[in-house]
């Protein structure tokens, strides 16, 4: 986890502190700002990558053996689950949403989620599905109204596999628990999604294709 910065003794690891504080200030930044927003939560993902199993250096000279780890990155719980209410909420747009969801997917299967954490956003994503059925989006595409409620399914699924595969601890038992009395209105979401997909294809393509014609209707005329 030593990665420099320069040739010198500069370490990333030292930054991290700014890092995080930068990066959740861009996820937590007014709905108007959504190109920016996104770009936080792309950040914060990134983070999560290459520092999710990194020990907290403060720690670790004085763990005692058998307990459990502490990580660098649990130090900033608070600012990794308020950018993912923050960005998952009913007013966020469609891409907002889909990043969300891509971080959600690294956070929920780190070692960083507690038990809490999984308590409070699990079911926010997953309510939130019923709220993209109902919502009528402005400013984006049949599309792309449809690919932010895949992000959120194949974030749950993701979520349920990795837990559902992985040796049972407790906040894999909360997760588990919940996704499970949710399976089937979850599935039920996955044959809409897919209905939905299509239907929003075909339109997509038939449009295309009126405006085809027209265009080589109007090469002929003249």
């Amino acid at each position: 986890y030593q990665r420099r910065v320069h040739g010198d003794d500069d370490y990333i690891i030292t930054h991290i502190d700014l890092l995080v504080k930068m990066c959740f200030l861009a996820a937590d930044s007014p709905m108007e700002n959504d190109t920016l927003r996104r770009h936080g939560l792309l950040a914060l993902q990134y983070l999560l990558k290459l520092f999710k199993d990194t020990p907290d250096p403060a720690y670790q000279s004085s763990q005692i053996e058998g307990e459990p780890c502490v990580y660098l990155l649990s130090l900033y719980e608070a600012q990794f689950n308020s950018a993912l209410r923050q960005c998952s909420s009913n007013e966020c747009s469609v891409y907002t949403i889909s990043s969300a969801c891509e971080l959600m997917i690294y956070y929920a299967n780190s070692n960083l989620l507690t038990t809490n954490a999984a308590i409070t956003l699990l079911p926010k994503f997953t309510a939130h599905l019923q709220t993209l059925l109902k919502r009528n989006w402005e400013n984006c595409g049949e599309i792309a109204m449809v690919e932010s409620r895949f992000s959120l399914l194949v974030c749950m699924a993701n979520i349920y596999t990795h837990h559902k595969t992985q040796p049972q601890n407790e906040i894999s038992k909360v997760i588990i628990e919940h996704l499970d009395s949710q399976i089937n209105v979850l599935f039920r979401y996955w044959v809409m999604g897919i209905q939905d997909y299509v239907l929003a294809i075909a339109f997509t393509s038939n449009d295309d294709y009126q405006k085809k014609k027209k265009k080589k209707k109007k090469k002929k005329k003249t």
